[in-house]
């Protein structure tokens, strides 16, 4: 099918990448667009979905266990000082982590950290390692009933993207920027605040206006324009109040097979196949063997 027709998307979701061989898994799905001819070229391409639109934009802000070199070389200029930063933990990592006492508090912005977990028994056993826990949260989850701290679990209602008072964006699957309008909520005599302000309110008591004016990062507008100086392919953004117009990330959507390598050319990987206890016993009977031989 793939080698007769016109063009092939290769699309994938979370089974293929929440996986032992998540990193092989996705080098072999490129390895096969690429050897197909399907990468470069309209109608045709690798495309991941993500669970949710903004797991996407996370990472292209640079919320990742690495920070980019071009990102962080960015923030450096617009900070006017060096970022000497540590690599962060994943989320397995960090529950491994947690597990071995290695964490003290964690703040979790939205998500169910607990219920994502492959194993929930460690995961409650390793939560439960954590002294103080604070999820900022748009509805209850199991995580704030099985996921609580040693001593301290602090749950904070938060408006939920439709109910945000600020202008948003957010980042689709197929690589386009929104600009959203500010939502509203039913809630009227609740006590909510958005993700926004009660992430900046706390860096400005905790930080006051060092590096930056934490409390000026409520106002979106201004966060967009900082994100066009500093995130590479949003240069559009800083005019995205005024324009109204969606866009695509720069870099990102190739019409022609010319790649950021030296050669110009895209690059294949070598995928060893995965591990199997099979192997020892060499039994016939394992629908695996030959894959794992």
């Amino acid at each position: 099918m793939i080698a007769t027709a016109q063009g092939t998307v290769f699309a994938w979701a979370m089974g293929a990448t929440q996986h032992d061989n998540a990193v092989d898994n996705i080098y072999s799905i490129a390895n096969t667009a690429l050897m197909s001819g399907n990468v470069g070229k309209e109608g045709a391409g690798t495309m991941p979905i993500r669970g949710h639109s903004n797991v996407q934009g996370f990472g292209s802000m640079g919320v990742t266990t690495r920070l980019k070199q071009e990102i962080r070389q960015a923030l450096e200029s617009l900070l006017g000082r060096s970022l000497d930063l540590p690599a962060g933990y994943d989320t397995r990592a960090l529950i491994e982590a947690a597990d071995t006492h290695q964490v003290d508090s964690l703040l979790c912005l939205g998500g169910n950290l607990y219920a994502a977990q492959p194993d929930l028994t460690q995961a409650k056993r390793a939560l439960g390692n954590i002294e103080t826990l604070i999820y900022l949260a748009t509805k209850p989850n199991l995580g704030h009933f099985h996921g609580l701290a040693q001593q301290n679990t602090l749950i904070i209602p938060v408006f939920n993207r439709f109910e945000n008072p600020h202008k948003t964006t957010t980042e689709s699957g197929n690589n386009f920027i929104r600009l959203n309008d500010e939502g509203k909520t039913h809630l009227t005599s609740a006590d909510l605040v958005s993700e926004v302000e009660f992430l900046t309110e706390l860096a400005h008591r905790l930080h006051g206006d060092y590096p930056v004016d934490w409390r000026q990062l409520q106002d979106t507008k201004y966060v967009r324009q900082l994100i066009a100086r500093t995130i590479p392919g949003f240069e559009k953004m800083a005019a995205i109040d005024e324009t109204q117009a969606e866009f695509t990330i720069s870099g990102r959507i190739f019409q022609e097979p010319k790649f950021a390598t030296p050669s110009g050319k895209a690059k294949m990987f070598v995928t060893p196949c995965p591990f199997c206890l099979c192997r020892k016993s060499k039994t016939s009977a394992c629908p695996n063997r030959l894959a794992a031989l």
